[in-house]
């Protein structure tokens, strides 16, 4: 199944998913979540969506999930984010400790971040030294799982990001099974 980090500015998150959320926690489901345009296209000032945007988009949707308890209530849904998360590991620590103040939900710090590392990150368009090594500190290696943006990656930069997830490799410590690459 895959999702949008939102659809028309409805992030996930937002209580009218809930149908669609304790369908997918029923049955244990496993969900792809690729981040879309925010409704402000503006903050992007002109230049291409994806290139800032998505990683953010993406923030937005996790931040979201938690702060509404969404993720809290269906903890059953194995989640896969696109692109490392976006900012999330660099992020998380600031949205647990924001989140812990009585007008965010008073919520634990810790179970926070617990809830914002509980998910499974991609590698499509996040192959750098500096990525891998924060995902990594982040979750660890087994929520890490081999995503390649294929059709979409700019022609271009995919050889190069081919090249960093080679090079980078034992950043990561890759699992077994990763197409295309091996712990060795």
């Amino acid at each position: 199944m895959g999702l949008y980090t939102n659809a028309n500015g409805t992030y996930l998150g937002d209580k009218a998913l809930d149908p669609v959320f304790s369908a997918l926690h029923k049955r244990n489901a496993s969900v792809f979540v690729h981040p879309a345009s925010p409704d402000c296209t503006s903050v992007a000032q002109g230049w291409p969506i994806p290139m800032t945007e998505y990683p953010f988009d993406t923030v937005r949707a996790i931040e979201n999930l938690l702060l509404t308890g969404q993720r809290a209530q269906y903890p059953d849904i194995k989640m896969i984010f696109a692109h490392g998360g976006g900012a999330i590991p660099f992020l998380a620590t600031r949205i647990a400790g924001m989140a812990s103040l009585s007008w965010l939900g008073g919520l634990s710090v810790v179970e926070s971040l617990a809830q914002l590392a509980g998910y499974y990150f991609d590698t499509a368009s996040s192959t750098s030294a500096i990525q891998l090594t924060a995902l990594k500190s982040f979750v660890g290696v087994d929520q890490i799982v081999t995503g390649t943006d294929c059709k979409w990656a700019v022609p271009v930069t995919a050889p190069k990001q081919l090249q960093y997830t080679n090079t980078y490799r034992s950043v990561c410590s890759y699992l077994p099974g990763n197409v295309g690459i091996s712990r060795d």
